[in-house]
């Protein structure tokens, strides 16, 4: 993959990609514990930059180095060492560990109250309407124009070989789409990552993604828990693409919904849905796995059952370890999220859609959960509420919002104290200067910009919206006990 990908070749030759989990942490503790890349993997004896191992002699002269050291370099070794410790702690704030000041580096990574729930995630990825194709092959045939099938597969539809040379072409098609769609999204992280790492001063050293499955339309990875979000996105951006260039996987995506009377499609792209499981690093692999197929099916069931179907994403961050049945993860906030988010839109919102599916909960409470948003929407809103704004003028600056007041509206919320969500959130209007988006939302929508707030990167955000970064992007962060008032 990395070798017919020619975007990843770089990050291939650099040394940039891990092949598991374990590989890619021992590499971002040493490079960053240093602020450097070619930091030797044995550690317990010293080396020399070369990476042979020194003398006694060679030890003392290298002692004498480091302490002449320039103190430029010490601080940024420093704050590259205090960014790691701090992004590898279990949860514990500057408070915990007896530091009332963190530094700029470690308020730059993320916010306490989630820094170990959202340091790892399980993605789980499924096509839409792949085992349809393979239940139906007559039908899947009868999708596709019968000069387009003859010049793809060297056959006509009605041949005794046609429905082999099918099954093989489509296989062989859809592997090469995802196992592109995959490479070009590990890509597109690692830019993000590059950019991110430099704004932190910070020398990037790894992309944050590891494969653990690609076999046809299912995919399974685990990253980062601040790329999750933007890979998933990015990977159904890509699939959706490739799908809808490929002459022949692109009359496919309807198998199950002929569009005409002879069965032809019209051509457009195939959809997925992805799932992502936001757990602590150490948290078990199976049931985060588990967890993000429960999400991979919510998301379909408001991907296929949309004129025309569309690709879907939906996400939960484990705060509570001791719930792990993923019904009861899930079904406790569906009244006041947006969650699965759709791709795109490609229908208007006023139009008649089918009713989503309620895999958790009463099926009766379907009219009481919010539509579906599309991604960009979503990312749009995230930005305003950390503050990025539509130019770099500062007569367009706006403060970000409270974040204390937000984390009381969403425990309100969890907790079903409406008339008190309604006070909280009318008093913060007052306050500040509350942007048009996430009014229009209500405080219902606080429920997920502040967890998205702190799973998206800024140079994320920045691309897919367009908006220009705050000045001061460092977050302002709850304390632990506001978090959890």
């Amino acid at each position: 993959m990395t070798d017919t990908n020619t975007a990843l070749k770089e990050e291939k030759n650099q040394d940039r990609l891990v092949p598991d989990p374990t590989k890619l942490r021992r590499k971002l503790e040493r490079a960053f514990s240093i602020g450097k890349e070619n930091w030797p993997t044995d550690t317990s004896v010293p080396h020399s930059p070369d990476g042979s191992a020194n003398t006694p002699a060679d030890t003392s002269e290298q002692s004498a180095q480091q302490e002449a050291k320039p103190e430029k370099d010490l601080e940024r070794a420093e704050k590259a060492l205090n960014a790691i410790e701090y992004s590898f702690q279990d949860g514990r704030t500057g408070k915990d560990n007896g530091d009332t000041h963190p530094t700029a580096a470690q308020a730059s990574i993320k916010s306490p109250d989630t820094i170990a729930l959202s340091k790892v995630a399980v993605i789980h990825i499924d096509g839409n309407g792949i085992g349809a194709i393979m239940r139906n092959l007559k039908a899947a045939v009868g999708c596709v124009p019968p000069e387009e099938f003859e010049d793809q597969l060297g056959c006509e539809p009605r041949e005794s070989d046609a429905l082999r040379r099918f099954v093989l072409t489509v296989s062989l098609r859809l592997d090469a789409v995802v196992a592109d769609a995959f490479a070009t999204a590990w890509y597109d992280v690692a830019q993000w990552a590059r950019k991110d790492r430099c704004a932190e001063q910070i020398n990037f050293t790894v992309v944050p993604v590891v494969p653990v499955i690609l076999g046809g339309d299912d995919v399974t990875v685990i990253t980062s828990g601040d790329y999750a979000l933007p890979f998933a996105t990015s990977f159904l951006l890509h699939f959706e693409e490739k799908t809808a260039a490929d002459p022949l996987l692109k009359y496919l995506h309807a198998v199950s919904k002929i569009c005409d009377k002879e069965g032809i499609s019209d051509p457009a792209p195939m959809t997925a849905a992805a799932g992502v499981a936001i757990v602590r690093r150490n948290f078990p692999f199976h049931i985060a796995y588990e967890l993000a197929e429960k999400l991979v099916s919510r998301a379909k069931g408001v991907g296929k059952n949309q004129d025309p179907p569309c690709s879907t994403l939906d996400f939960h961050v484990l705060f509570d370890t001791t719930v792990v049945e993923p019904d009861d993860q899930l079904g406790g906030y569906r009244k006041f999220t947006t969650r699965p988010f759709r791709l795109v839109k490609r229908t208007s919102d006023s139009e008649t859609q089918t009713p989503m599916d309620v895999p958790f909960g009463d099926p009766s409470d379907a009219s009481e959960t919010p539509a579906p948003a599309t991604w960009k929407d979503t990312c749009r809103r995230v930005a305003r509420f950390k503050g990025f704004q539509h130019t770099e003028d500062e007569k367009d600056r706006v403060e970000p919002f409270p974040r204390t007041r937000a984390t009381r509206i969403r425990k309100l919320l969890s907790d079903g104290k409406q008339e008190e969500v309604v006070k909280h959130w009318e008093a913060v209007k007052k306050e500040v200067s509350v942007d048009s988006d996430i009014a229009r939302g209500g405080p219902e929508s606080l429920f997920d910009l502040l967890e998205l707030a702190d799973l998206l990167p800024n140079s994320y955000l920045q691309q897919v919206t367009g908006l220009a970064q705050p000045k001061n992007s460092t977050p302002t962060t709850p304390t632990s006990e506001e978090a959890h008032s």
